[in-house]
């Protein structure tokens, strides 16, 4: 797959997230569970921009973030 060529990941966990859900208990319990899936990818899935923009500032602050780019799709751009 494109995930795992760009990212060397062998596999990926969802996880929905929805506006009701305190994210500071939330996302630590879905990185723990894909942490079990070795070099997983995680995909979270929000129910708004908001509650988006909210699990990345957690994200943000419990967690150290990278970015990865696709070389090849920089090309295309």
């Amino acid at each position: 797959s494109a995930s795992l060529s760009i990212t060397g990941t062998e596999g990926v966990a969802f996880a929905n997230i929805y506006n009701i859900e305190p994210l500071d208990l939330v996302v630590p319990a879905h990185i723990d569970r894909a942490m079990k899936i070795l070099g997983a990818l995680v995909l979270f899935r929000c129910q708004s921009p908001e509650t988006a923009e909210n699990l990345m500032a957690v994200m943000n602050e419990a967690y150290t973030l990278t970015l990865v780019k696709d070389k090849q799709g920089d090309a295309d751009a």
